[in-house]
């Protein structure tokens, strides 16, 4: 997955990412027992695209058309967005790279969904995954009870929020490059003002009937950032782009030691028939192992190959050259990824070498 982010230090790799936040209190109490939200109402005139979605429970739907919406130079930021329902109230995680394809996802929910409170939950700070806030705030803000701002049903990891404040409008520059000014019309940071501080628990925090969701803030694994949650009444993980259906998994701006951790723990959790949902759609539970194998083998090829004395150019040419007889069929976009992510890796076991 392409992913910007705005580093100064990092001249190869270019990810977009942002997010601030003040400290904030929770714009609207987390009470059980009644409704406080802001409706959403059905978008007059407007045709309901039912080929867009796919329901993986009677309250858990992905919204799959985001690449509709973008050019097509951009198809690597066309993430799913998923609605959680709730009988009063729905809950969105993520919003799209854009304003266009968050106006296109707010209206969808809408034609689905009319009526309901909604509380959007951003996972992590990257472009890609959150700059559609601006696109619902167009359309859903005008619905909220007076006294309420649309910011207040926005909700992040504390880190995530900060990071998102301190990063754009420059990461919406850095879109444009990629993208285009036409593709990024519009796109305007919109910030949580509701920041999740506590490294894990559920989702009540949030509003009504989310109880049973459990949320974990995890660090360092793709972002500085990033938030997971999981039924375990459903059998429901959803790991953002923590697992990812490609046989070369980009480690972004991870920690590959713990990124081998928490791999390893979910592979070890995950029971026959349970469902594993992300940023990619719904992925086969054989990719955790497939992530898991290839993140292992790289830090032990490169932690080997450091203690030995080898060049970190020699490493990357020799494990590029490996990976492409092991795996003839991999693209260039592939290879690219892997000599990265090998960089990283080299620069992060350094220390570790014998």
């Amino acid at each position: 997955m392409f992913s910007l982010f705005l580093r100064a230090s990092s001249a190869l790799v270019l990810s977009v990412a942002f997010f601030h936040a003040g400290f904030f209190q929770a714009a609207f109490a987390a009470d059980e027992s009644k409704s406080t939200g802001a409706v959403i109402f059905s978008t007059s005139g407007a045709e309901s695209v039912e080929r867009c979605w796919k329901s993986y429970s009677p309250t858990v739907f992905e919204w799959t058309c985001a690449a509709e919406h973008l050019p097509a130079s951009a198809q690597a930021f066309a993430l799913s967005i998923w609605v959680l329902d709730s009988p009063k109230a729905l809950l969105v995680l993520d919003t799209g790279a854009t304003a266009s394809v968050g106006v296109a996802a707010a209206t969808a929910i809408s034609q689905k969904f009319a009526g309901k409170p909604f509380f959007i939950l951003n996972t992590q700070p990257k472009a890609e995954h959150v700059l559609g806030n601006v696109g619902f705030k167009e359309l859903w803000a005008k619905n909220l009870p007076a006294g309420q701002t649309f910011e207040s049903r926005l909700a992040a990891g504390q880190q995530t929020a900060k990071l998102m404040a301190q990063r754009c409008p420059d990461c919406i520059k850095l879109l444009a490059e990629r993208m285009g000014a036409q593709a990024i019309a519009g796109t305007q940071p919109v910030i949580p003002a509701f920041a999740l501080t506590a490294k894990r628990g559920n989702l009540g925090v949030l509003g009504i009937g989310f109880k049973p969701w459990l949320y974990e803030l995890e660090s360092n694994l793709d972002s500085e950032q990033t938030l997971i949650v999981r039924n375990k009444d459903m059998g429901i993980e959803w790991v953002a782009n923590l697992v990812q259906p490609q046989v070369v998994p980009d480690l972004h701006e991870g920690n590959v030691v713990e990124r081998i951790d928490f791999l390893g723990k979910l592979h070890t959790r995950l029971h026959d028939g349970d469902k594993l949902l992300g940023s990619f759609g719904q992925i086969e539970p054989i990719w955790v192992r497939r992530n898991l194998r290839y993140f292992a083998d790289l830090q032990l090829d490169v932690l080997t190959k450091s203690s030995q004395g080898t060049s970190e150019v020699e490493i990357i040419n020799q494990s590029t050259g490996d990976l492409k007889s092991a795996q003839p069929q991999l693209d260039a976009k592939s290879l690219e990824v892997h000599q990265l992510n090998v960089q990283r890796v080299y620069r992060q076991v350094e220390k570790m070498a014998f």
